[in-house]
């Protein structure tokens, strides 16, 4: 038996399964060699890597907050609401998400892309309003339940804080009674996308907020 060009197309890529931890390898899968015991050794191979390396969803509340990353990284997708591009960056998957601001639909949008796929930690990136007069604009706060990311985050200067959530723009009375409760920063996604990224997995990723003062 000989392949051409147009049988290439028909080895699948392992993942297509479409089954959580079901992957399949073989001198068959697509592999970019021809189909010989090479192409089956690498197909174990690039399994093994892509099992091991970890996956993680950036959520953008706004097309503003994602246009660079998009620019970056996206070859076809338009930086819109709900648009999504992926890039592979220090060992990880990346997969980044324009949510929508803060609300129903926008914490969907998030709970639908964890559930296809499946990241170990989702990381909400945007800006927020200060609550103290003595933040100035461009500092960097964040919040997190994963010591791997707090310690890496702290190691860059940045500052953990409590980052209050608000279901509406809060105004200088709301931020200054946030301050006295002892929060630095207030925006309006992270309870709505923590709660997603709890119930949308059988083991919920890690969630972590990392916020620029606006």
């Amino acid at each position: 038996i000989s392949g051409d060009c147009q049988t290439e197309s028909l080895r699948p890529h392992d993942g297509d399964t479409g089954a959580e931890k079901l992957h399949i390898c073989g001198d068959w899968v697509a592999t970019s060699l021809p189909c010989t015991m090479e192409s089956a050794a690498k197909s174990v191979n690039d399994m093994a890597i892509l099992n091991k390396m970890k996956k993680l969803l950036v959520v953008f509340p706004t097309i503003f907050e994602a246009d660079c990353i998009f620019k970056n990284f996206a070859q076809f997708e338009k930086c819109k609401v709900g648009a999504t591009c992926e890039f592979e960056l220090g060992g990880k998957s990346c997969r980044v998400l324009v949510s929508g601001i803060g609300c129903e639909k926008s914490a969907e949008r998030v709970a639908e892309q964890i559930k296809e796929f499946r990241p170990d930690e989702v990381l909400l990136c945007g800006f927020a309003g200060a609550c103290r007069k003595e933040i100035k604009g461009g500092e960097f706060f964040f919040q997190t339940d994963s010591p791997e990311t707090q310690k890496k985050l702290s190691e860059l200067g940045i500052a953990e804080k409590k980052i209050a959530f608000s279901e509406h723009v809060a105004d200088r009375k709301a931020k200054t009674q946030l301050a006295e409760s002892g929060y630095w920063a207030v925006e309006m996604e992270s309870r709505l996308f923590a709660q997603a990224a709890r119930e949308s997995a059988p083991e919920s990723p890690n969630f972590t907020h990392l916020r620029c003062i606006s």
